[in-house]
């Protein structure tokens, strides 16, 4: 009887696992420095080109940045065809610095999203110069 109960548990199981399939992707944070005119040697036009071909080569589906400006992720997402989400540190918009989040349209859709701020006020952005 033993026998027979273990049968039908390990033939329930495999038929499961037919059904059951693996999905894997891959994940980056990358910071990607704000375009400071003063970057002599390594201006973001330059590094853009680097930034983008890394990106393809891992095949990362989704990625996170730090210190970008609105125009350095309107570039990152025309040159991968990646949305982004996420809000700039002055307005709450798209003034200041961003921690954008990248992600592959064709593999994910953002079914919700928000942004917060670690201040005494997480609502609201951090207005530099205060």
């Amino acid at each position: 009887m033993k026998n027979i109960i273990a049968v039908v548990v390990a033939l329930v199981l495999m038929g499961g696992s037919n059904s059951l399939v693996a999905q894997e992707f891959n994940v980056a944070t990358y910071n990607i420095r704000f375009d400071n005119a003063g970057d002599h040697g390594n201006l973001w036009k330059d590094r853009l080109p680097h930034l983008v071909s890394l990106i393809n080569f891992h095949e990362i589906a989704i990625f996170g940045t730090q210190e970008g400006l609105y125009h350095q992720l309107e570039d990152i997402s025309t040159k991968l065809g990646f949305n982004f989400i996420g809000a700039g540190r002055d307005d709450g918009a798209k003034g200041g610095e961003h921690s954008a989040i990248f992600y592959d349209p064709n593999q994910f859709e953002v079914l919700q999203n928000g942004d917060f701020w670690l201040s005494e006020l997480p609502s609201l952005p951090i207005v530099t110069g205060n």
